[in-house]
């Protein structure tokens, strides 16, 4: 695993929260990447007048989440893959937390061919 947090990123909320979301990205991460899960934090604004946003990414070399199956995994027992252990919540649930503190998830494609889960949170 490589990680590149930047040492400003701070999650403005519980604990908890923010381990529930990072534990399922994360074991999703190494349950389906072939080699290489790469952490990525970083502080954004766009300029002087929007508020910061803390954007985590997290990424994986794994076969990746197929672009008309984004959507559907999200929802609660839903699943792209059958052939791993799981139920199909933990997508859910980060989307559930994330959009609770107003910010927002994205799946796309990550440059080392898996899944790039991309959040972003208000600072």
């Amino acid at each position: 695993m490589r990680i590149d947090l930047d040492p400003s990123c701070l999650f403005h909320g519980d604990e908890g929260d923010f381990l529930e979301m990072m534990g399922n990205l994360l074991e999703n991460a190494f349950k389906f990447c072939e080699r290489e899960v790469l952490l990525t934090g970083f502080i954004q604004a766009e300029n002087r007048k929007q508020a910061s946003e803390l954007i985590l990414i997290i990424e994986d070399d794994g076969p990746g989440i197929a672009a008309d199956e984004r959507d559907l995994v999200f929802q609660r027992g839903a699943r792209a893959d059958c052939q791993k252990p799981g139920q199909g919540i933990g997508l859910a649930i980060v989307r559930d937390l994330v959009e609770g503190y107003q910010g927002s998830i994205t799946i796309e494609t990550s440059d080392l061919g898996g899944a790039r889960i991309v959040i972003s949170l208000p600072c």
